[in-house]
């Protein structure tokens, strides 16, 4: 698939959306809410510790969602509703709009349609016959 400029369809609790591809700031507006959200879950496993929290911060500041501990931020329930509200340019999905497993393939499916991105796990699948396992004692 090649990458377009043009939107898609998004269907989310049945209602269609137009999806359009990231700009700038919407890549720059998603780091930063990954790496927020990063610290905040970090402070709900630390608590108080204030020098593993410096060393969150520290690890925060670099992160980029789409690899490393940033990606898997990126990929929980939350990032898909903020990455469908970036796509659709709008602040109205909530996780509950995307607890089903069909709104989170949609959005990811829409998103790596419009950045023209292969999705892990979803490699071309050959659905040729397979070839014939004779066996090669001849029985």
């Amino acid at each position: 698939m090649d990458p377009t400029a043009a939107p898609v369809d998004l269907i989310i609790r049945g209602k269609t959306y137009k999806a359009y591809p990231f700009r700038d700031k919407d890549h720059e507006e998603y780091n930063k809410w990954v790496r927020r959200e990063y610290i905040r879950r970090i402070k709900d496993i630390i608590g108080d510790d204030n020098e593993m929290l410096r060393q969150a911060m520290l690890q925060a500041v670099k992160m980029v969602w789409i690899t490393g501990p940033g990606k898997e931020v990126a990929m929980t329930v939350a990032g898909i509703a903020k990455m469908a509200n970036l796509l659709c340019r709008t602040t109205s999905f909530t996780e509950q709009d995307l607890a089903s497993n069909d709104a989170l393939r949609e959005t990811v499916d829409a998103f790596t349609f419009l950045h023209g991105i292969q999705r892990e796990g979803a490699e071309e699948v050959d659905d040729s016959p397979p070839e014939s396992q004779e066996d090669p004692s001849g029985n």
